[in-house]
């Protein structure tokens, strides 16, 4: 973990620990106990609550796009199917 030390809002040194970073977002954690998450140029300033909230939603919101995906691949296939038999006839 790298731990760097920015100016905060007042103006006070404020330490943050690059807790993870992938290619599209970072994550820091602030010596006050906030959260900063870095899309970007996008910053998120949250509280750990706010951030728990958030990564439920973003988790729930993943599970459905892919339970869909895999609903319309399984009409798709389906569909096909049901394609080939009435040619067969």
């Amino acid at each position: 973990m790298k731990i760097q030390s920015f100016p905060s809002i007042g103006n006070e040194e404020c330490q943050r620990v690059r807790l993870a970073e992938g290619g599209v977002a970072a994550v820091d954690r602030c010596g006050c106990g906030m959260f900063q998450v870095h899309v970007g140029a996008f910053t998120l300033r949250l509280a750990p609550e706010a951030l728990s909230s958030l990564l439920e939603t973003l988790g729930q919101a993943v599970a459905l796009s892919m339970a869909a995906r895999r609903l319309d691949a399984s009409n798709e296939h389906l569909a096909f199917e049901r394609d080939e038999r009435w040619s067969k006839s």
